[in-house]
């Protein structure tokens, strides 16, 4: 959460970084959202993995709504109020099918020219997880029996989708399936989570996940650092990267998620310490929808 706020105090401020070896990270930093959907899909699935089904759907739709949607009204209503004394440049606060369509988390295919109200672009994030979050239920079950189908059938979806609309049209860019890699990839991590804790001896997934958070870290890095270059160089924009660079930069950081799981303690304690806890917490429940 914190890298995708660095990164649009980035954007906006147009701040480049003095040593040309940062460039190519801080203009890869896009891939945050795409770390962020891995997480959602790795924790919305997880509790099912471990106890073998879904549970209560009822139970589930208020936890998701209980969790997301005041913080997220709350959020509106403070911009719409911001918005009513700013000069009228911001021509959505006025627009009553906009403000519609981002209530009902619509906002992505019906309102996507006044995304955000025109002022709080990250709203378009929410529009895609509430979609993630819908569907889920209904896969869920299946996804337990066949992670593996799922994922395919998921990675396929999202490739073709990306082949067909790449970022010529933001609007279907920015949509669920455009996403499905991501979270599938999540979903699948958890599985590999949950097999891993019980079929392996804890000294040797300790040694090993030290080793794969290591490996990982590198090649997580590289990659963002080639994005950024091609990026940099003007080959290609945000979202533009080949389906395979894509997958391969979400697979990447969901193997150095699952590592993290099973670090040693003092390999951990940079993620687990009370303060790491505390921010980690914070941003989560704030999410996008105050940032």
């Amino acid at each position: 959460m914190l890298s995708i706020v660095i990164a649009h105090i980035f954007s906006v401020s147009s701040w480049v970084p003095a040593r040309e070896d940062l460039v190519g990270l801080r203009l890869s930093m896009y891939f945050s959202v795409d770390f962020l959907f891995v997480i959602s899909g790795f924790l919305m699935l997880l509790p099912a993995v471990a106890r073998g089904s879904f549970g209560s759907v009822r139970s589930y739709a208020l936890r998701r709504v209980g969790k997301l949607v005041p913080s997220y009204y709350v959020s509106i209503l403070v911009t719409l109020a911001v918005l009513a004394v700013i000069p009228a440049w911001y021509p959505a606060r006025d627009d009553t099918a906009a403000v519609l369509a981002h209530l009902l988390f619509l906002q992505v295919p019906f309102a996507w020219e006044s995304v955000g109200l025109g002022s709080n672009l990250l709203w378009w994030s929410l529009s895609t997880i509430a979609a993630f979050y819908v569907i889920l239920p209904l896969v869920a079950r299946r996804y337990l029996r066949h992670p593996l189908l799922g994922l395919l059938l998921a990675l396929s979806i999202s490739v073709a989708w990306q082949l067909q609309f790449g970022f010529f049209d933001a609007r279907w860019a920015a949509g669920l399936p455009r996403f499905l890699d991501d979270f599938a990839i999540g979903m699948t991590a958890a599985v590999v989570c949950v097999a891993a804790r019980r079929r392996l001896p804890p000294q040797r997934l300790r040694r090993a996940c030290a080793w794969l958070l290591v490996a990982a870290g590198a090649v997580l890095l590289y990659l963002l650092d080639v994005v950024g270059d091609t990026v940099a160089r003007g080959d290609a924009r945000r979202y533009e990267e080949s389906p395979l660079l894509s997958l391969t930069v979400a697979a990447t950081f969901a193997v150095l998620l699952v590592a993290t799981a099973f670090l040693p303690s003092a390999m951990q304690w940079p993620l687990s310490n009370r303060v790491s806890r505390w921010l980690g917490t914070s941003a989560s429940d704030s999410s996008c929808t105050t940032f």
